[in-house]
């Protein structure tokens, strides 16, 4: 079974007291993977859910439980007035009895690429997300987002029985309690990302930053692990900064 599965267990008892919206995303037509928003600047937003001035949660997991009823799509909140903001959560869960960390590691590395789409700009971290959506796509609602990320997973991860997806807005009350699931997911994510390098061969956390030091055989691969792991350096070091001088 999944390693995650405990935290699966979780999100029905944080939903305990609420009624989150079905959406149906049933003869929704959807776009192909390469086919992303590309920019949508600030004063052409209909509406964005979560970014820098609001709070924000990124959960993603899997597990090995069959979904027999297919896709699940749902809302808690209700989408900001034109041009407004929101905090946000996205909550997605991928089922399959044949799931393994290895499709779940892609789908990870892939997530933003999969949610963005034409008329959706998104940008995220391991913990964070922003969702900016054009005049027309806001008006439109989530549904229709919905629809081609859900095409575009099953398309490719076959593995991906059911996806149950949950997207909160304008609820920072709930917001927090999935960032702080999300923090606590995130030493397993990383033993499972370490589990992952090791079966094929390559021990990312002892690549030397030096330079491809002959062990593995990849340089590509090399390459971008220590490109990673400046930027990881340069952002810490930019928040110890701005610690420092807010202090």
């Amino acid at each position: 079974m999944s390693v995650l599965e405990n935290l699966v267990a979780e999100i029905p008892a944080i939903l305990a007291d609420e009624s989150p919206q079905g959406l149906s995303v049933a003869g929704l037509p959807s776009v192909p993977v390469n086919r992303g928003a590309g920019l949508i600047l600030e004063n052409e937003s209909g509406a964005t859910l979560g970014g820098e001035s609001v709070a924000s949660a990124r959960v993603l997991l899997y597990s090995n439980v069959p979904m027999p009823q297919g896709d699940r799509v749902r809302l808690i909140g209700e989408m900001p007035a034109e041009g407004g903001t929101a905090c946000f959560a996205e909550v997605a869960v991928l089922h399959g009895e044949k799931l393994d960390a290895e499709v779940f590691y892609q789908f990870g590395v892939r997530h933003q690429r999969l949610l963005d789409q034409p008329g959706v700009m998104v940008r995220n971290d391991k913990e964070h997300i922003m969702m900016r959506l054009a005049k027309e796509s806001a008006a439109a609602g989530l549904a229709p987002v919905a629809a081609t990320f859900l095409a575009r997973v099953h398309e490719v991860y076959p593995a991906v029985e059911g996806v149950d997806l949950l997207f909160v807005v304008g609820r920072p009350d709930l917001v927090e309690k999935f960032a702080e699931m999300n923090r606590g997911s995130l030493q397993t994510v990383t033993a499972l990302k370490e589990g992952v390098w090791k079966e094929r061969g390559f021990d990312y956390k002892s690549c030397q930053l030096a330079g491809h030091c002959g062990s593995c055989g990849d340089k590509k691969t090399c390459a971008s692990v220590r490109q990673m792991e400046a930027k990881v350096k340069l952002k810490r070091r930019r928040e110890a900064q701005q610690a420092a001088a807010a202090a």
